[in-house]
């Protein structure tokens, strides 16, 4: 195998794939197969998300905020040394 041959694969060269209607109706057929009733015994309520408060929210913004701006900083003084 040559290194043209190894390099281009043409299986690559697919950009995207157009589904055909069957393999759409197909999938749509599955997920309404999937339950929607949150009462259900096969709805998966594992994950939820977590209630957080405004303080909380205000607090973990400001955490971001503050280590942006040191790390600006410190890029700052890293730039004039």
């Amino acid at each position: 195998m040559s290194i043209e041959e190894f390099l281009s694969n043409p299986e690559e060269d697919k950009v995207y794939v157009i589904p055909d209607n069957e393999e759409l109706v197909e999938l749509y057929r599955k997920q309404s197969d999937l339950p929607t009733d949150s009462n259900s015994e096969e709805a998966d309520d594992s994950i939820e998300p977590k209630i957080i408060s405004i303080s909380e929210a205000s607090k973990s913004l400001e955490i971001v905020y503050n280590n942006k701006t040191m790390l600006r900083n410190y890029s700052n003084m890293t730039r004039l040394d």
